[in-house]
């Protein structure tokens, strides 16, 4: 090959590996070393995301933990519920009883009522005959009453009068005594 056809083969190349350099490797370089950019910026997201997957799940853990506590709250309020279902159901079965006693009390109490009624109507009436009986008897006792103060004035008059006698009797023997101390 001759000095020209030789720098005419280098030429030939050069510009060929100026047009693989221009269309193909550069831009393949840039594209690889933006690819690389690209991919170490997804590596830094993936990191932060990894961090972030990891800080989540500590709070799902913690996130869990409290869902263990409040199925245990759970548990605990539904043995509430069910204790307060158990003592409404006694409650209400106390309350059918008092109820109940409150009925029989109530009929007690009216059939109890009714009999005082009657009892209490008959000693009314016991005591109305009682009072009037009293009374018969007050106007009886009067009349004896009046009926000795009668015979009381009588006797009374009796013995004025036999005082009165007596006393004429006594001047009498006064008299005589009088006379016979004269005729002696």
């Amino acid at each position: 090959m001759t000095p020209d056809e030789l720098q005419a083969a280098i030429e030939g190349n050069t510009q060929a590996m100026n047009f693989l350099v221009t269309e193909f490797i550069t831009p393949s370089a840039q594209q690889a070393l933006e690819n690389q950019q690209a991919l170490g910026r997804v590596i830094g997201l993936l990191e932060q995301h990894g961090q972030a997957i990891v800080e989540i799940d500590e709070r799902l853990g913690q996130h869990g933990q409290a869902i263990v506590g409040i199925d245990e709250r759970l548990e605990r309020i539904e043995a509430i519920v069910s204790g307060i279902a158990t003592t409404q159901a006694q409650h209400d079965r106390w309350l059918q009883d008092a109820r109940s006693q409150q009925a029989e009390n109530a009929s007690m109490i009216a059939q109890t009522s009714t009999k005082h009624d009657r009892m209490f109507e008959r000693l009314d009436e016991r005591l109305d005959r009682t009072a009037d009986n009293i009374d018969r008897l007050s106007n009886e006792v009067q009349a004896v009453a009046n009926e000795v103060q009668a015979v009381a004035n009588e006797v009374q008059a009796v013995a004025e009068a036999t005082r009165t006698q007596l006393a004429a009797i006594i001047g009498n023997g006064r008299r005589i005594d009088r006379l016979e101390q004269q005729a002696s």
